[in-house]
């Protein structure tokens, strides 16, 4: 194509892609927002469960007198909850003077804001939707806000991709359409005309080509009058080559027969030249391609659109879908709880109305009270009578908590409010749907009457109005009874949120389940059915007109393809022909007059052809045996050689035997090659072989040479891991190996160094015969510095220990022996710890090393608090402090390095701290012998596929108390 057309056709192109890609991103980006839009309502209902549930559990502990900013751990609290939860981003607690308590995943920005805010409200802030509840103690002032922040799932790629997808491929149609026509209007009448000008340069006289017409009969005459055109030109050149051959010869014989061919050659010019000026010429252009593909993109962009537009209302019908089920759930639940509202009512109503039950109230007979209320009551009813200030009078069943209830519940009665009535729990965490009210008994006092029944009844009549089952799940997703398991597993597996199944059939609804007095207490669950989107009829009827689609296509480029059989067979047969496959044609009577002469001229031209071919096949026979004995000869001697001297001798040969093979051009024959110089060839050829050898020779010497460097360079190497493995197993040998009880302290360790020797080390040791030293260091780098260093440290420490009862002064004593000198800037991290075996008592500093983890008897897992202190040998003078526990009876004390931590898997994903305190929960059952070595396990099956980075390193101690 010329420059200047390729240049106008890439210039259009890119406009038209870059319509196109704004278009598909201005309906990506509506998309996206409306679907953070429909994702709003389910973010707000999340973050607002999610706060007055935490909003709960923190005005519970302020129940217990607790100042709200001595809360400890509620950054750790948080920072769980956060993490469980992908909806959830930040979460912050602040005081009523401004002051952050505690805060995670909160930027400084909007922290800024939240630290302004008075009063419970919902809104957007730096593009995080924030829910903010008050926290209250227990007389009802706000003594904090809690902010819960969140962000809308992530839509994915979906809205983007089909916008995108049409996009690119409406653009790349367009620019092959667009490429189409350019070649047609303007590249090839363009082509033409440079190259008849080129004909008239060196002249020859072209057939210059009229306007392309439209007729099939029209173009077909055109076609054959260009190949007879085509079939002149070889002629010409035929006669050249015969006129080449014959001035190469002096055999009569040969010549005679050159002669031969060449006579009707030369007067077969005059006969085509005829037969040119009596055919129309005009470019022959088929249909078909252009039938196929314009067939191919009408049924791609009819698929493309049917899948996005049914993907379009899919996603619409969906959300609608769960909409209507929503409010269906919401209306259901209200309309239930109006039944049992109404029910508990008339039972309370009428246990009022009784004049010996109103005495017992006003009266001080709590015993006979209790009687009356346990005669009344029953497994499906729960009697109870509060005081107001929420305590338990009298109640049915005292002889456990189901009908107790918490002061959260009972707070609106105790403030005035007339009755109650919704769903709540328990003093045994047990859910009941009843009815509470104030009653005055007389002399202004006032009392609490309940009536109750277990929220398995309402479930029954919600199940029976939604005719579908339903479950609750309590604040911590797990179901309040096993007959709702299996909806609420469901409900967890779908991220807690309400969602249509993947094949349209059920719409899993959840809804938040608040007690009388505002509280989330847990979710409500139910999984409604519902019609597919898209029904079997509808998806048979698009299925089978794209079939027919399909089927009509088929039919009509079979039809072209029929109608141009003739022109295709006669034009394979001229492409035979050209190839010099004389043998195979076979050329039938056509009905239509071009045809017919079309085929006869076929037949004059292939016997002419036949007669040089001949000579050819003569030619190619003699060529054969010389090429036979040569390729014999040079395959010996490749064998005595090397793979590139022989590959060098193979690619000769290959090309010496090119080189009596026919060499092609585009406007020529490829039988009408030129002469070629193949002795010339041969000598270059034999020239190469001879240099390719000397360069063997020298190879040869090479490669003796660098034999012998690297079996002295492998003998060294030897020498230097026999050297390694001795200084392994020595630095092995100074650490303790055996792991004796000492009065009652169980030890055991486990060190793998990540190359043959590391610079982690443990140790242990008696100070007397009540006290026991403890210790784990990491040394900073690998291999022999490392070890020296880490030799070095454990001397000087065990040296200085035995007269120092105090691990800070002990470990500033080594930190100022290690830091003098040190001219390689080594460093080494350690804890160091003394434990009295009398009293279990541990005390220990830290030069900032990983803090070890106590294996509480009962199953708790802790951090060794940290004290002040920095690694030993980076500054002199350093003042380290000491901390101090106590191991109970059964306490373990889990010390290791940061090889543990570190370590990583094929995803280059850290072990990290969680991972090892959930594997210090399982293990802390084991013995104590069989810890480190469990643990030592699990990183190596963690690390595998993957080199171990670091030294593994670690010391286990369980005190059992004294015998």
């Amino acid at each position: 194509m010329h420059p200047r057309l390729r240049t106008l056709w890439l210039t259009w192109t890119a406009i038209l892609a870059a319509m196109l890609l704004a278009l598909a991103l201005v309906v990506g980006a509506l998309a996206e927002d409306a679907a953070r839009k429909l994702a709003e309502p389910q973010l707000e209902q999340t973050t607002q469960l999610i706060g007055h549930s935490l909003a709960h559990e923190i005005e519970r502990v302020l129940g217990y007198q607790v100042p709200v900013n001595a809360l400890v751990g509620v950054d750790d609290w948080f920072g769980g909850i956060v993490d469980a939860n992908r909806m959830l981003t930040a979460m912050a607690l602040i005081d009523t003077s401004g002051h952050a308590l505690a805060a995670y995943g909160v930027e400084p920005d909007t922290l800024r804001v939240l630290t302004t805010r008075r009063s419970e409200q919902s809104n957007t802030v730096n593009d995080v939707f924030i829910s903010t509840m008050a926290l209250r103690d227990r007389n009802g002032a706000v003594v904090a806000w809690l902010h819960v922040g969140g962000v809308a799932p992530d839509t994915g790629h979906a809205v983007w991709l089909w916008p995108l997808s049409a996009a690119l491929a409406l653009a790349a149609l367009g620019s092959l359409l667009l490429r189409a026509l350019i070649q047609r209007r303007f590249a090839r009448p363009l082509a033409d005309c440079q190259t008849a000008a080129t004909s008239l340069a060196n002249g020859e006289l072209p057939v210059l080509h009229g306007a392309a017409v439209r007729d099939p009969a029209t173009r077909l005459r055109a076609a054959l009058a260009e190949r007879i055109h085509s079939v002149r030109r070889h002629n010409a050149n035929l006669l050249l080559k015969i006129g080449e051959v014959r001035a190469a010869h002096f055999d009569p014989a040969v010549l005679q027969a050159l002669d031969e061919l060449a006579r009707p050659l030369s007067g077969r010019q005059r006969e085509e030249q005829t037969q040119i000026d009596a055919l129309t010429h005009s470019p022959a252009r088929s249909t078909a391609s252009r039938a196929i593909l314009a067939t191919v993109a009408a049924l791609l962009l009819v698929g493309l659109g049917l899948l996005a537009l049914q993907q379009v209302y899919r996603h619409a019908d969906a959300q609608r879908l769960i909409n209507s089920a929503d409010q269906s759930l919401q209306q259901a639940w209200a309309a239930t709880l109006d039944q049992d509202q109404t029910t508990l009512d008339s039972k309370l109503q009428t246990l009022l109305s009784e004049p010996h039950f109103m005495a017992l109230l006003a009266g001080n007979d709590d015993p006979a009270l209790d009687a009356e209320l346990e005669r009344l009551s029953s497994p499906q009813l729960a009697l109870a009578v509060f005081n107001l200030d929420g305590s338990a009078r009298v109640a049915s069943g005292q002889h456990d908590k189901s009908t107790r209830l918490d002061p959260l519940t009972l707070e609106p009665l105790t403030h005035g409010v007339a009755d109650i009535h919704g769903i709540w729990q328990n003093a045994a965490r047990a859910y009941q749907s009843g009815v509470a009210r104030r009653v005055g008994i007389g002399r202004g006092r006032s009392l609490i009457v309940m009536v109750a029944q277990p929220l398995d009844f309402s479930l029954e009549g919600l199940s029976h109005r939604l005719e579908a089952p339903t479950a609750v799940a309590d604040l911590r997703g797990q179901p309040v009874s096993q007959n709702g398991a299996a909806l609420v597993a469901l409900w967890n597996h779908a991220a807690r949120r309400s969602h249509l199944s993947d094949g349209g059939d059920t719409i899993l609804v959840a809804q938040p389940l608040t007690a009388p007095s505002g509280h989330p207490i847990g979710t409500l669950l139910t999984s409604l059915s519902s019609q597919n989107q898209l029904g079997a009829g509808s998806r048979l009827l698009i299925l089978l007109s794209l079939v027919a689609v399909a089927i009509t296509a088929l039919i009509l480029l079979f039809y072209l393809r029929e109608l141009f059989a003739p022109l295709a067979r006669t034009t394979k047969t001229l492409e035979e022909l050209a190839d010099g496959q004389t043998d195979l044609v076979a050329l039938s009577a056509e009905p239509s007059r071009e045809m017919w002469q079309q085929n006869s001229v076929v037949r004059r031209i292939a016997e002419k052809i036949d007669a040089l071919e001949t000579l050819r096949r003569a030619r190619e026979r003699q060529g054969r045996r010389q090429a036979r004995f040569i390729r014999l000869q040079m395959m010996q001697l490749a064998e005595r050689l090397d793979e590139g001297a022989r590959r060098g001798i193979l690619e000769d040969l290959e090309r010496i035997e090119h080189a009596g093979q026919p060499v092609a051009t585009p406007d020529i024959d490829p039988r009408l090659e030129r002469i070629v110089d193949e002795f010339g060839i041969l000598a270059l050829g034999f020239q190469n072989l001879v240099s390719r050898v000397g360069q063997q020779y020298q190879e040869l010497d090479r490669l003796v040479s660098e034999l012998r460097e690297a079996l002295r360079a492998k003998t060294q190497f030897i020498a230097l891991q026999q050297e390694l493995e001795i200084a392994r197993n020595m630095q092995l040998s100074i650490l303790p190996r055996e792991f004796k009880p000492f009065n009652g302290l169980e030890l055991h360790a486990a060190m793998v160094p990540a190359k043959e020797i590391g610079g982690d080390f443990y140790d242990f040791f008696s100070l007397d015969e009540h006290r026991v030293a403890l210790v784990v260091a990491d040394v900073s780098g690998k291999g022999v510095p490392a070890a020296f260093f880490m030799a070095i440290s454990r001397t000087l420490l065990r040296a200085i220990a035995q007269f120092s009862d105090s691990p800070a002064s002990c470990v500033a004593r080594v930190n100022e022996l290690l830091a003098a000198d040190n001219e390689e800037m080594m460093f080494v991290t350690l804890f160091y710890a003394i434990f009295d075996t009398r009293d279990g008592s541990l005390v220990y500093a830290n030069a900032g090393h990983n803090l070890p983890y106590l294996m509480r008897a009962d199953g708790r897992i802790e951090a060794v608090p940290g004290t002040h202190g920095i690694a030993l040998a980076v500054v002199d003078d350093f003042v380290f402090e000491e901390g101090r526990l106590t191991l109970e009876p059964g306490d373990g004390l889990f010390m290791y390095t940061d090889g543990i931590t570190e370590a990583s898997d094929a995803s280059e994903q850290l072990y990290g701290d969680l991972r090892l305190v959930a594997a210090l929960g399982e293990l802390r059952d084991l013995p104590v012998r069989e810890i480190p070595n469990r643990m030592v396990e699990l990183i190596k099956q963690y690390e595998t596929g993957v080199a171990q980075a670091d030294d593994i390193t670690c010391l286990m101690a369980r005190y059992r108390g004294r015998a």
